[in-house]
């Protein structure tokens, strides 16, 4: 994703650790500094449910466990 942001080829929400060091180097720039992202939502993109690797569908319930304990939130 970072690359793909640094080539100028898309705008998206980095990760703040991903953004960070890019934004002090001024490799990004923040294009719509007054909006913000909806705290409710957490999207885990997948090429397919069919055939999904044993460590993929463990960390998808990784992240469904922790949401739900409330360790962390949903974004």
């Amino acid at each position: 994703m970072r690359d793909v942001l640094r080539a100028g080829a898309a705008i998206g929400w980095p990760p703040r650790f991903l953004a960070s060091p890019c934004l002090e180097a001024d490799e990004l720039s923040p294009v719509l500094p007054s909006w913000r992202l909806a705290q409710d939502r957490f999207y885990l993109v997948i090429p397919s449910r069919k055939h999904l690797p044993a460590k993929v569908a463990r960390f998808r319930e990784l992240l469904r466990e922790l949401i739900r304990s409330g360790r962390i939130a949903g974004l």
